[in-house]
């Protein structure tokens, strides 16, 4: 009546199995032996007579083979009767004393030492009379190496008529099962290293012949290099004269003629951009260079004041009939009389920033937003705008607007020294 295989080093010897036997039980331990709901369900009401309940018993010895403790769960039984139906255990026992007696739940774990055996008894609901118990089974995971914890679903089906054992955890199938793993593993190891070769020595290769083409082509461009260097200087000093006397004509414009406000709003945008532009190209000549510097200090010099033009403007014209642009000079000219010194970006470069402020050595951006009473400004303006302060490194910012602000957008200003006039 032993079974002949294990389940991972344990080895289960079935001693005994009753079918509907009535156990007696002391009050103390009778909610112990209560049904759960899905046994009432599914196999009907279980006898009660007074303090006698009717259930099917396997009694069975479970012996450790391995070098460490075991722990077993009851619940990773199962009995099948000839019908194929399924059975889960009621309660469990893990000690036999002259009367039976349950002392543990359903999921308790009852451990077994290394090389030591228990002796316990498994309680199934009762079956009906054309019913007989079949097989046991008992399933859980078990370690192909625990180590790395590979695992795999392992079983083990007790015959209760022959004691004939079917398991695919046995301690030798699970020790194959782990030499053919590291098998394959080292023959993996073993291709991936070939391979691993063969790309190195295709890289090697590879760059041998790269190297030997990149000679050549640096070679070439030693070659042509000389004379592209030469043209290069003589085209950026005529494209630098040419930009340097376009500057200095614009400015003469700016304060010679007289400009409507939108004349004045393009040419100084136009000024703007020319000395952006030539800030950021190649200086090589001095005589150049000289005349930049005197130019743009000229105009700096002259927009320190406010003009005849910005004045007339802010005598004539009110918030009501101004367009975006005009607007950015209102503000321009606001800011200009608080005592900061004041710069218009281009309208394609501003990037987020309609003016750049300067004082006390700080550096302060605006945006201006010309909106209609009913229209937000919202927190992806606001972000948008905080982003390009970053980029240009100001201490702060001022977004001032004729619309309103959402709350969202308010509270990134708070928290980035970002003040919001509304107009």
């Amino acid at each position: 009546m032993k079974a002949k295989e294990d389940f991972d080093g344990l080895v289960f010897d079935i001693i005994k199995v009753e079918k509907n036997t009535t156990l007696k039980v002391e009050p103390e331990y009778e909610e112990l032996l209560m049904p759960t709901t899905n046994i009432i369900d599914s196999f009907g009401k279980i006898i009660r007579n007074k303090r006698s309940y009717i259930y099917t018993l396997i009694m069975i010895q479970i012996t450790n083979h391995n070098n460490s403790s075991y722990s077993i769960l009851s619940d990773k039984f199962k009995l099948v009767d000839n019908e194929g139906n399924q059975y889960e255990t009621a309660n469990i026992d893990w000690h036999i004393k002259n009367s039976i007696f349950i002392n543990g739940y359903i999921d308790t774990p009852c451990t077994i030492m290394p090389y030591g055996k228990i002796k316990t008894i498994l309680v199934f609901p009762r079956l009906e009379k054309r019913l007989v118990p079949r097989s046991l089974f008992y399933y859980d995971y078990a370690y192909i190496n625990k180590s790395l914890g590979l695992a795999l679903e392992g079983y083990i089906k007790i015959d209760l008529n022959d004691f004939s054992v079917e398991t695919n955890a046995s301690k030798q199938k699970l020790k194959e099962r782990e030499a053919k793993r590291i098998e394959e593993t080292n023959r993996k190891k073993e291709e991936f290293k070939k391979y691993q070769d063969e790309l190195s020595r295709r890289a090697k290769l590879n760059a041998e012949r790269y190297a030997e083409e990149q000679r050549l082509r640096e070679e070439r461009k030693k070659a042509a290099l000389h004379y592209k260097q030469i043209q290069k200087l003589e085209d950026d000093y005529k494209k630098l004269k040419n930009k340097i006397d376009s500057l200095e004509t614009l400015i003469y414009k700016r304060f010679n003629n007289i400009l409507s406000y939108k004349e004045l709003a393009s040419i100084e945008n136009s000024i703007q951009n020319a000395i952006f532009e030539i800030s950021n190209m190649p200086i090589n000549n001095d005589d150049l260079l000289k005349k930049y510097n005197s130019i743009k200090k000229a105009y700096y010099d002259a927009i320190s004041t406010p003009t005849i033009h910005m004045v007339e403007f802010k005598e004539k014209f009110s918030l009501d009939n101004m367009d975006s642009k005009e607007f950015e000079i209102y503000v321009f000219e606001k800011f200009k009389e608080m005592g900061y010194s004041p710069k218009l970006t281009s309208e394609f470069l501003d990037e987020g920033i309609d003016i750049i402020l300067e004082k006390d050595g700080d550096k302060y951006g605006v945006q201006c937003k010309y909106y209609k009473p009913n229209r937000f400004v919202g927190s992806e303006i606001m972000l948008h705008f905080l982003g390009a302060l970053t980029n240009i490194h100001a201490k702060g910012g001022f977004l001032v607007t004729t619309g309103r602000v959402t709350k969202s957008a308010l509270f990134i200003a708070e928290r980035n020294n970002i003040q919001v006039i509304v107009l």
